[in-house]
């Protein structure tokens, strides 16, 4: 979230969260990331806290195919949870860096890509180390939530979908990058 790679990150124990600020078409968004433990003993505490999630993000890692099932069920344990309708759905392999062979890298792609068909998810395949896609996914996911939100939003005035969210479209439809800005977090006002 921070724009660095931290080599001495511990895994996530229990809950963490972090805010995003991003502008789309001049609008100010926030996403509030819950990262939850991917633990199964951590599994009733995720539940709490994806219950009302309007996004499902599971993460797994590219050079070991058993967390790409984990992360599979974590996608379906979390379906039957989560209150919303039709939550956006992704699945995202990391460590894309430590694959180097293209025919490996394209033989995990291949089941990934399976897998987030049958789950109905959109792929990624990013890299902390590098920041490989990183960015872009988040914009992305920036960009979806808010046309998602926009059109819920105008669905419930019954105001004509088509006429009001051509441009939010458009804009998500040509290159998330020239319509998506990621604020910059001010100083604090109190810092030394």
């Amino acid at each position: 979230c921070h724009n660095t790679f931290d080599r001495n990150y511990k895994a996530t124990i229990g809950v963490d969260f972090e805010v995003e600020k991003f502008l789309i078409l001049g609008v100010p968004m926030s996403l509030q990331i819950w990262d939850t433990a991917g633990q199964e003993r951590f599994k009733c505490i995720a539940a709490a806290y994806y219950r009302g999630a309007h996004v499902i993000i599971a993460v797994f890692d590219m050079n070991d195919l058993d967390t790409l099932k984990s992360a599979e069920r974590w996608i379906n344990e979390a379906l039957k949870t989560i209150a919303t309708d039709n939550p956006l759905i992704y699945l995202v392999g990391s460590k894309r860096d430590l694959i180097t062979d293209d025919k490996v890298y394209a033989k995990i792609d291949q089941t990934a890509r399976i897998t987030a068909k049958r789950v109905n998810a959109e792929f990624w395949s990013v890299s902390s180390l590098t920041g490989h896609q990183v960015q872009e996914f988040f914009k992305r996911i920036a960009c979806v939530s808010y046309q998602m939100l926009v059109k819920q939003q105008l669905n419930s005035s019954n105001t004509s979908i088509e006429k009001l969210t051509a441009k939010t479209q458009l804009a998500v439809s040509l290159n998330s990058n020239n319509y998506i800005t990621k604020q910059q977090s001010k100083e604090n006002c109190c810092s030394t």
